[in-house]
């Protein structure tokens, strides 16, 4: 068939080629996009669990692609403003031990002469303060660390220096972590013996299902205010076996191929159209 390109490529245009009120497969972190499958919610509840129940470190590792990010954005608005503060923080490669803590005291506290403090020592001792000072006027502080897997040697240790702040009673710090699934493996060796042994509630997201695979894709074209009969129903083993079950590359064959049945003026994914997509 013949590519007949559109006089207007704009994003409204394309939604209202599909009916849709937004592009359900944005490659973006949004929580009307957030699909529940059973290993998720479990994930979600056993780190509600740590913060609830004082543990200082969770963990929650995946494959790249299967929705780390969006789950620790979830967390976040799980939890009672009136009970917890919280930060999150996303680490980079080469991210140093005190740029990760000033990061991490920015994101609890929103103070921003932090940056201007030079070394490491001083920003952890503020730190500390800052979760002290929280603590009595009656919030626990609740730190989502995504990327984890990027954190250096001397962060990583850093956490472990982050977990003894408590009290008598409590914990008055939880870190929850959110790693590829590599991140079990480095923490295994002895070095972060002490590390590894208090982070013993710990959750692994798994691959989508054939079956889920479907549900997830009607979700979120239901999510985009379309109508799920825009996917041929056998296009639906196609995407599982193209996809392995990763959201991510779900998500780039079905905008790749919506952008195709735009360019084509066609309004049904079909089987056909996917084994054309590169995934």
């Amino acid at each position: 068939m013949q590519t007949v390109l559109p006089s207007k490529t704009n994003l409204n245009q394309f939604l209202e080629h599909f009916h849709l009120e937004k592009d359900p497969f944005s490659d973006s972190l949004n929580l009307d996009f957030y699909f529940k499958t059973e290993r998720n919610e479990q994930s979600l509840y056993k780190m509600m669990m740590c913060v609830e129940h004082n543990i200082s470190l969770g963990l929650v590792t995946a494959d790249s692609g299967l929705g780390k990010s969006l789950l620790g954005q979830k967390l976040l608005v799980s939890l009672s403003e009136m009970k917890y503060q919280t930060a999150l923080v996303l680490v980079t490669p080469e991210m140093s031990r005190t740029n990760f803590l000033k990061e991490l005291c920015f994101e609890l506290t929103g103070d921003e002469s932090v940056f201007d403090i030079r070394d490491s020592h001083t920003v952890l001792k503020h730190l500390q303060n800052e979760v002290i000072e929280l603590y009595e006027r009656g919030k626990k502080s609740v730190i989502i660390i995504d990327e984890a897997h990027f954190l250096s040697a001397k962060s990583l240790h850093t956490l472990r220096t982050l977990s003894n702040i408590e009290v008598p009673e409590k914990k008055l710090i939880t870190c929850i972590l959110l790693a590829e699934n590599g991140f079990l493996k480095r923490i295994k060796h002895s070095s972060y013996k002490s590390l590894d042994s208090r982070m013993y509630i710990r959750e692994s997201l798994l691959l989508l299902t054939r079956a889920e695979v479907e549900q997830y894709i009607k979700f979120r074209i239901t999510a985009g205010g379309g109508d799920v009969d825009m996917v041929d129903a056998a296009a639906y083993d196609v995407i599982h076996e193209k996809s392995g079950g990763v959201c991510r590359k779900i998500n780039k064959i079905m905008t790749l191929s919506l952008m195709q049945a735009f360019f084509t003026s066609q309004k049904r994914i079909t089987s056909d159209m996917i084994r054309e997509i590169e995934s």
